[in-house]
């Protein structure tokens, strides 16, 4: 129940079964039935955007792991580490992250389990993403899509694409970022996986901008906007928001790109998105320098510099310190 209603766009309610299924397998001292609640309960507060508790509930399945090292629990333990380190990468604990990444990595390598390898090639991948190291990120994302295509996991290729398509546009090569995730949309689409597919259209939008596409990626955020509030994807909603905030900023008037960049920065500040806030903020600053001449933006500006800075995100602050650098000394 707690996946299915994960899949089908209720996280709500599958937290609450999630916490249900855990009481019962401590009542039953199952500790695989205990294992399998954590994961999915773990998956229900990610698609919240509710990291840390996410992150708590996935490393009870770590600590079990390492007090019962047989292979099942490994096994467990690889899928909830690199599920962590998804999470940790977008609240922008990048050397948690990278730690957890490297620990999925080597329990699925020791026991060479094709799911397991692919979720931690992803989960390795997913800091790098977020931080602005591209060439890394495709490095690993390529060898998780490679596993999802050839073994036919399917709801794992729709993340690991989304994600993949994203790392392809934003390094320059936009055709291939494009071709992935139309592929992706149309694919969760039909199997409805509706988290998934509420994330791939929502980087669509961003990536048809990237081609030059302008006229198709306001229908996609706006559809991904839709999606993402009306299955609580907060976290989502504040991305979309951002997307829409870029793609408005090219109006003349910056009351609209000001208004959608405002309330993702507010929902990024309130839930702790470290990486995101850095990128609203820079997109706002950008966007009333653009408009009202080049002081308008300073303060955004600077307060995204810092941001990429303390988090070591060298692509963001080049881009961050750039705008800066044209907006005035």
């Amino acid at each position: 129940m707690t996946q299915d209603y994960w899949w089908t766009g209720q996280p709500d309610l599958a937290v609450a079964s999630g916490q249900r299924a855990l009481a019962i397998a401590g009542k039953l001292g199952d500790s695989a039935l205990e294992a399998i609640a954590n994961m999915r309960l773990g998956q229900a507060y990610a698609s919240l955007g509710e990291y840390r508790r996410a992150v708590e509930a996935l490393g009870r399945n770590v600590d079990r792991a390492e007090k019962d090292p047989t292979g099942g629990a490994a096994l467990r333990s690889a899928a909830s580490l690199a599920w962590m380190a998804w999470c940790l990468g977008y609240i922008g604990d990048f050397v948690e992250a990278s730690a957890r990444g490297e620990e999925a990595l080597r329990l699925a390598e020791a026991a060479q389990h094709d799911l397991s390898l692919a979720m931690a090639y992803a989960g390795v991948a997913r800091p790098y993403l977020v931080r602005g190291d591209f060439p890394q990120a495709v490095s690993w994302l390529g060898r998780s899509i490679e596993i999802c295509r050839r073994a036919s996991f399917a709801p794992l290729f729709l993340l690991v694409a989304g994600d993949l398509g994203q790392a392809y546009a934003l390094s320059g090569r936009v055709e291939e970022g494009l071709a992935l995730l139309q592929e992706a949309t149309a694919q969760s689409g039909a199997l409805n996986l509706l988290p998934t597919h509420a994330w791939n259209v929502t980087m669509l939008a961003e990536v048809c901008a990237l081609a030059g596409r302008r006229g198709e990626a306001p229908v996609y955020v706006e559809r991904g906007l839709a999606m993402a509030r009306a299955h609580r994807q907060r976290w989502l909603e504040a991305e979309a928001l951002r997307i829409l905030g870029q793609l408005r900023a090219a109006e003349p008037a910056p009351g609209p790109a000001r208004a959608a960049l405002e309330e993702a920065i507010g929902i990024a500040r309130e839930m702790g998105l470290q990486p995101l806030l850095g990128r609203c903020h820079l997109a706002l600053g950008r966007a009333l320098a653009r408009a009202s001449g080049p002081e308008a933006g300073r303060e955004h500006l600077e307060q995204a510099a810092t941001l990429f800075r303390d988090m070591g995100m060298r692509f963001w602050l080049e881009r961050a310190e750039s705008a800066l650098g044209r907006s005035g000394p």
